[in-house]
């Protein structure tokens, strides 16, 4: 089988990548956004959260769709689930040292969630 077609190899990457937020919010001291890219840039930290979340709509919606869920289930389930995981993904930095749960990151997150699903959406219907 090919891996295109493997529902498990874009779960597995949904799986992955949701480990990757876990582990980025669960370090007390994250590096600044202007000592990566050497650079101050404004918001550098919520364009981070759009980006970091845009990813995930994206991976979650790609692997709904590659399940076969109908369209409209992808889409709800995509944004659903990734506004949940980001929702919980804030309140476990409140137990974090040094970290808080900051409601206009949740925003920001859902926000990314929902340019990720629109993206793949209208990719999608391109193809």
């Amino acid at each position: 089988m090919n891996l295109r077609n493997n529902p498990v190899f874009y779960w597995s990457i949904v799986v992955l990548y949701a480990i990757f937020i876990f582990l980025l919010s669960a370090d007390p001291e994250p590096p600044k956004p202007s000592e990566v890219v050497g650079l101050e840039i404004p918001y550098a930290d919520k364009i981070f959260h759009f980006f970091l979340y845009a990813i995930f709509g994206t991976i979650l919606f790609m692997a709904a769709e590659k399940s076969n869920f109908s369209l409209e289930t992808s889409i709800y389930f995509s944004t659903a689930f990734g506004m949940i995981y980001a929702f919980i993904d804030e309140i476990h930095q409140s137990f974090v040292p040094g970290r808080s749960c900051d409601p206009l990151d949740f925003l920001v997150d859902v926000v990314g969630i929902l340019a990720g699903v629109g993206f793949y959406f209208w990719r999608w219907r391109k193809v």
